[in-house]
């Protein structure tokens, strides 16, 4: 049975609040591994941007797990951990002047695919009310 989360982050009692944190933030990472993959995979660049971004979605999503908070749902705690390692990976390499190739993707996208599986016991409605949580708590 999946775990249940509260319809509202206004809802979600204090003890819940890491465990909806850390949904939120897999989901957000998740989703961006996939965009940027899918772009790599379609033979476009990652712009200069979107590494932007991931840089400081990578600080906030450690910052969080360094939180004890985030204890609270060790599974999904686990998946954000491992996607935002290899997640990062990628980011050094890029910031080292060497872009990532299609086949550093292909070798991390197992990885998302699980966590992205794992998503699939929640919502959608769980997942974006935690992803906007995580950003609004940022």
């Amino acid at each position: 049975m999946p775990p249940v989360l509260m319809e509202s982050a206004v809802q979600a009692p204090a003890g819940h609040d890491g465990h909806v944190r850390v949904l939120g933030a897999l989901h957000i990472a998740v989703s961006i591994g996939e965009l940027l993959a899918g772009r790599v995979r379609s033979s476009l660049p990652v712009r200069a941007s979107q590494w932007t971004t991931l840089q400081g979605h990578i600080r906030a999503w450690r910052l969080l797990l360094a939180d004890d908070a985030s204890r609270t749902e060790p599974h999904t705690r686990s998946h954000l951990s491992l996607v935002v390692r290899l997640l990062d990976a990628l980011l050094e390499q890029h910031c080292a002047g060497d872009e990532p190739d299609i086949e550093a993707w292909e070798a991390v996208m197992p990885t998302i695919a699980a966590a992205a599986s794992h998503l699939t016991t929640f919502s959608l409605q769980q997942r974006k009310a935690a992803s906007r949580q995580f950003v609004e708590c940022r």
